[in-house]
């Protein structure tokens, strides 16, 4: 955990670096009066009366370090990366290790085996450079920058006193011009989207895997806790990536809308409704099978020792097997155990879809 920890920080402080040096690199990297123009976005982005911030200004053009939403992207969007190698170890090993562990009862293991080899056979077909998620990766960028350049960007801030939003090419990651950071962000947005495809490639075969396995497959637990996860460990860590992906690209995608001049909804609207389609599945499939199966264990489990409890002949027998039955009651395996990480999902997965459905509803009111 602590070196995914690392990656995933090294990984968003590099990307912001980047951008801001080449931010610098194109003489747009900070403006005068910048937090009297931070107060009067604010304002903008949250409808406030002019009682809050009595210091404010305009300013027609958007530097960097005032593009606090770009910026935003600019950290999280490359998480992508680090969270998808993770995603994609924990779906390579999980079934064996699982096995290894002792904690999976197969009933047809020839037809599991088989199962397991055609998902194999997907990844390798899909897994190689593919020429064609390239090209529509290059597609949907080409679809972002054009819409941006085809306005006026962020139309929802306040740029003069009657006017609202700024000229492409005077927003520092605008392809006009072109500046060096537009190029970036062309750059970036097109890697990312790419691996984000192909994230849902494989991710929806695993689904499939999953649902295939569901009659075939029975999941246990390991109550001495080996790795620290129940023997889940590899589980865990996809659906942490997984969850944490999903709450990424919801947040990017409404920073991104945000910056489309008004009209320019389509923009985003592929990108937007493979977000919406592939959400539920990635949540719903994973978290009813864990559940389900994790469920009929513990009850199957405090059969066994509840008779075993009845049948002991001694004291000291039963309080032995009473700490197991709680030791087994006790297992879980959500990777955003514990109150801060539970927050952290809950509030980032509520505030995405909340995000979403907002700038969804400002581009078409």
């Amino acid at each position: 955990m602590g070196r995914s920890r690392t990656a995933l920080v090294a990984t968003a402080l590099a990307s912001l670096l980047a951008f801001l040096l080449a931010a610098a690199a194109d003489g747009n990297l900070i403006q005068g009066s910048l937090h009297k123009i931070l107060c009067q976005d604010a304002r903008s982005y949250v409808n406030a009366s002019h009682k809050i911030c009595n210091s404010y200004g305009f300013a027609q053009d958007i530097v960097a370090l005032r593009d606090l939403g770009t910026l935003a992207v600019a950290c999280l969007l490359p998480l992508t990366i680090p969270l998808m190698f993770r995603q994609w170890e924990g779906i390579t090993h999980f079934l064996r290790a699982m096995d290894e562990r002792g904690i999976l009862r197969i009933g047809d293991r020839t037809q599991v085996d088989h199962e397991v080899s055609l998902c194999n056979q997907y990844f390798r077909r899909w897994g190689s450079w593919n020429p064609l998620v390239c090209l529509v990766a290059v597609l949907f960028m080409l679809l972002v920058v054009g819409a941006e350049a085809s306005g006026r960007v962020y139309p929802i801030l306040k740029t003069s006193s009657r006017g609202y939003g700024v000229l492409p090419e005077h927003w520092w990651a605008s392809i006009i011009g072109p500046h060096l950071a537009g190029i970036l962000y062309f750059t970036v947005g097109f890697v990312v989207i790419y691996i984000i495809l192909l994230q849902n490639v494989h991710g929806a075969r695993v689904v499939f895997l999953l649902w295939r396995l569901r009659t075939l497959v029975i999941y246990e637990a390991d109550v001495t806790n080996q790795d620290g996860s129940y023997g889940w460990s590899e589980v865990k860590a996809i659906l942490f990536a997984t969850w944490s992906l999903t709450i990424v690209h919801g947040l990017c995608l409404g920073l991104v809308a945000l910056s489309l001049p008004k009209g320019e909804a389509t923009a985003v609207a592929p990108l937007l409704l493979q977000w919406v389609i592939v959400t539920p599945f990635y949540i719903i499939i994973p978290v009813w099978l864990t559940r389900r199966n994790l469920t009929a264990w513990k009850r199957r489990g405090r059969t066994v020792f509840e008779s075993r409890i009845a049948a002991a002949t001694t004291q000291a027998a039963r309080s032995q097997l009473s700490h197991e039955m709680r030791t087994l009651v006790r297992v879980k395996v959500n990777p955003y155990a514990g109150v801060v990480r539970r927050t952290f999902h809950y509030l980032g997965l509520i505030g995405s879809i909340v995000l979403v459905i907002q700038v969804v509803q400002y581009i078409y009111k």
